[in-house]
């Protein structure tokens, strides 16, 4: 009997999605920042975070990261104001399983 299991699936189907495209680099920004936020060697574990200051880590990642020329450069996403990405961002991540 030849049954095959399916690590991704469902929710987690699309896991990789946010680390191709144009806004990988913000992704790996955002996850690394807030990984370090939540596990670095400055974390506070005695301290809930709230969906602001994820939005804060996200602003404060994206500035700092590039977004790459692989498509169009009139995206909707690339006129978007760096909150409004940020929360973009948030949403993306959140859909493929990365935060909840």
């Amino acid at each position: 009997m030849d049954t095959q299991e399916l690590f991704f699936k469902d929710r987690t189907f699309n896991f990789f999605g946010p680390l191709t495209g144009r806004y990988r680099e913000m992704a790996v920004a955002c996850i690394r920042n807030l990984y370090l936020r939540l596990n670095g060697p400055e974390a506070d574990y005695s301290y809930h975070m709230t969906r602001a200051d994820v939005l804060d880590i996200f602003v404060s990642s994206i500035r700092s990261a590039p977004a790459l020329d692989d498509e169009a450069p009139a995206a909707a996403e690339a006129r978007m104001p760096v909150p409004d990405r940020a929360a973009w961002m948030l949403r993306k991540l959140a859909d493929a399983g990365w935060v909840e």
